[in-house]
């Protein structure tokens, strides 16, 4: 599938290349504008004042109850009534005051009796009159409210604008460089790889897609892509291995360094072995042996060439006499013996080799747009494993020799880097940075050496992973934030009346009496000495007396005293307990339950990240948001 149509420069290719780039579409929620605050303020309702509604419930209650004392009081009214007709039949003299008498009893007695019933009605139509009242006041309130509403959504209507709809806005990465998927299906990440290189070849640049997931992930790119009549070269290896040419343009010295490397790589992946002397003899051996052919490098002559110095067979047909006779000379029997190991082992790596590249070219090889090297399904797994890394070494091996291009404009993407070692990615990364090619890895899984290599990159997209370890790992990549979480809203209202009524009676009375008796009784005597007789004898005044009081009191005092005290009150409390948590940014359960196109783009120089996007959204049918 080829096309002799040449790709635009590079260099014109890298000014657009990321304004039209698109790796998938993110959805922008409803924007709502905030509109200027409104001036003034709500009308507000009267005080409503009912301060005698709680009078009323307490009287009630007092006079209902049970229906006996009703019975009692109108049965005591019954009795009144007949002791007053019968007291008309007394005699004249007594009749009338009797009568009279009765007749105020039996009144008072029917008032006790009908005064509960008329509480009640009374308090009934007292409320009627009071909530028509109130409702005559808050109707012209009501009519200003709707006055004011409407002068309000005017003012917002002119001051906030107008709200913009949900929209599918386009979503690319920030960085320029290395971008890592991980998880997904077959079908999302082809999706994504169809978005993804069909907006920058639509933008001009050239595209080397390299999949060894062997799940067909780039049928849908090339098609798509010849559909538009772009330029392709798209290859299945291992049957276009000549037309691919993996080992056209290399030195023997290059040659021995990816058949090493590989088979170094695919010795320790099955069976742990393979040192960095293993390496280095396996790459001097090839070295040699690659020096004595004249002709191009080939799988098929490699091996022939390691089968002539190994076991000396005669010359097979892909040799020529000159390159037979150099290695059968290459190695002397000593040297031979001590390297049988190492040689058998690359005989067999290389016999595999041989056998998968056993057709002539199909097509010739035109520059193209858009490059594809696709495994097959078909081949087993160790065909595989050893296939994956000499087209890794190959891939390697040519970005270090190619020139640096314009930023941009040239895009190396791999799916099924699972395969692959850590050290192996790195050295990829490295090399694609110092060329200034833009490298996208597809992980199926988030495992082993892809969670060393996780980070590594700029920017990291996570389809869906349905493992739960998987899962883990990416949403501890993504990051943990401090959120405020709603613990517990609640709401209490109560409201409570209370009438209390105290009335008071002091009465005194106080009786005094006092007597008071007294007499009085005074005599003066005096002696008198004569010259011829001495005799006493009285002289002066005698005095008696006698005096009586008496005092009688009686005082009286009388005091009454009534107060009342009414208390109403109504009490609403709100309460909101938040608490400060330490959490997923991303759940693990979300990246478990993605769709099979969706993703969530994690990348360092975006302020926005992570973004939830999706690559399965038809840019066709998407509105054009305006620009926020």
């Amino acid at each position: 599938m080829t096309d002799e149509r040449q790709p635009p420069p590079a260099r014109e290719a890298s000014a657009s290349a990321r304004a039209d780039e698109v790796w998938g579409y993110e959805l922008k929620a409803e924007y709502l504008p905030v509109p200027a605050p409104f001036p003034d303020e709500p009308p507000a309702l009267p005080a409503v004042k009912a301060g005698w509604s709680a009078r009323l419930a307490e009287r009630k209650e007092k006079v209902s109850g049970d229906w006996m004392p009703h019975v009692g009081r109108f049965l005591a009214v019954g009795i009144g009534g007949l002791a007053t007709f019968l007291s008309t039949a007394l005699p004249a003299v007594v009749q009338g005051w009797i009568t009279a008498v009765l007749l105020v009893v039996t009144v008072l007695l029917a008032y006790v009796a009908v005064r509960p019933f008329a509480i009640t009605a009374i308090g009934d139509r007292r409320y009627k009159r009071w909530r028509r009242k109130l409702l005559r006041e808050q109707q012209a309130v009501v009519e200003q409210t709707r006055d004011w509403t409407r002068r309000r959504m005017e003012h917002d209507r002119q001051t906030g604008g107008q709200p913009e709809d949900e929209a599918w806005v386009p979503l690319k990465p920030a960085t320029t460089q290395r971008v890592d998927v991980y998880g997904g299906d077959p079908a999302g990440a082809q999706r994504l790889l169809r978005s993804v290189a069909g907006s920058l070849l639509e933008a001009g640049g050239t595209v080397q897609v390299v999949d060894l997931a062997q799940d067909g992930v780039c049928h849908g790119l090339v098609q798509e892509s010849i559909a538009r009549g772009r330029p392709v070269q798209a290859s299945l290896l291992p049957s276009d291995l000549n037309t691919v040419g993996l080992l056209d343009h290399l030195s023997s010295e290059d040659v021995a360094g990816v058949l090493s490397e590989a088979v170094h790589a695919f010795e320790r992946d099955t069976s742990g072995g393979g040192g960095a002397g293993d390496k280095a003899l396996d790459a001097a051996l090839l070295e040699q042996v690659c020096r004595c052919l004249r002709g191009g490098l080939t799988f098929a002559r490699i091996n022939a060439a390691v089968q002539v110095v190994m076991y000396q067979v005669p010359r097979p047909v892909v040799l020529e006499r000159d390159e037979y006779d150099a290695l059968v000379d290459l190695l002397g029997e000593g040297a031979r013996r001590a390297a049988e190991g190492r040689l058998v082992r690359l005989a067999g790596a290389l016999n595999t080799l041989a056998a998968l590249e056993n057709k002539p070219p199909t097509v010739t090889r035109q520059p193209a747009q858009l490059t594809v090297w696709e495994l097959s399904e078909r081949v087993n797994d160790m065909q595989r494993d050893l296939l994956g890394n000499i087209v890794l070494q190959v891939l390697l091996h040519r970005i270090r020799q190619s020139e640096t291009a314009a930023p941009g404009s040239r895009v190396v993407v791999v799916v099924g880097a699972d395969r692959f070692r850590r050290q192996q990615l790195e050295t990829l990364d490295q090399l694609a940075r110092r060329r200034n090619i833009r490298l996208v890895l597809f992980f199926k899984h988030l495992r082993e050496d892809a969670v060393d290599v996780l980070g590594g990159g700029d920017a990291v997209m996570f389809m869906r992973l349905g493992n739960a370890r998987e899962a883990e790992h990416a949403a501890t990549f993504i990051g943990k934030h401090h959120k405020l979480v709603l613990n517990q809203i609640s709401v209490s209202e109560s409201s409570s009346a209370s009438t209390t009524q105290s009335r008071s009676t002091n009465e005194s009375e106080s009786d005094q009496e006092s007597v008071s008796t007294g007499k009085q009784w005074a005599r003066n005597r005096n002696y008198h000495v004569g010259v011829i007789m001495d005799f006493p004898h009285d002289s002066g005044s005698r005095n008696t007396g006698e005096n009586r009081s008496t005092t009688k009191g009686k005082s009286t005092s009388f005091s009454t005293g009534t107060s009342d005290s009414e208390q109403t009150g109504t009490s609403t409390s709100e309460s909101v307990s938040m608490s400060r948590v330490y959490e997923y940014a991303v759940e693990p359960t979300l990246l478990q339950s993605l769709s099979s196109t969706a993703f969530v783009l994690v990348d360092p120089r975006d302020p926005g990240s992570p973004r939830l996007g999706d690559a399965g959204v038809e840019a066709p049918l998407l509105p054009h948001p305006p620009q926020r």
